[in-house]
């Protein structure tokens, strides 16, 4: 394992340790967290994009708009995730627009979900912290 991978791995355990924060180990390329568990489930942090997705998981339990609807839960955990890492990539960014991106066709795709509207504040903390606009901005799937 790297030294960065190493540092990545370190800044996780120390975010899980002071939040309290229980962690489940998997192999599996899904990730999870569960809320009032105060519980996630990731795998190893051992490159960008394994931190990326643990500190996104993280920010499920502790990050911003975790009380809104579930495209918003999204945007508000990769806020945290960009905001808390140590270092973020080009290909974390990557990640977390992709991520983002299927969030939005899923949700856009469900009549009942209410999406943030294109003059809403989400969007431009979105645009300014994590580089992300939607590739079909929504008019909050009225």
């Amino acid at each position: 394992m790297s030294k960065r991978s190493e540092l990545y791995g370190g800044h996780v355990a120390e975010i899980l340790a002071t939040q309290r924060i229980a962690v489940q180990w998997t192999r599996s390329a899904d990730s999870t967290a569960w809320r009032h568990r105060r519980c996630i489930k990731v795998r190893r942090v051992v490159c960008p994009a394994t931190y990326a997705y643990a500190l996104h998981e993280i920010g499920h339990i502790i990050g911003p708009y975790q009380s809104e609807i579930r495209f918003v839960t999204e945007i508000g955990a990769w806020l945290y995730a960009r905001q808390e890492a140590i270092y973020w990539s080009r290909m974390m960014t990557r990640t977390c627009t992709e991520c983002l991106d299927s969030y939005h066709a899923r949700y856009s795709s469900i009549l009942s979900a209410k999406l943030p509207v294109a003059s809403d504040s989400i969007w431009q903390e979105a645009l300014d912290t994590l580089g992300y606009t939607p590739q079909h901005q929504t008019n909050g799937g009225h």
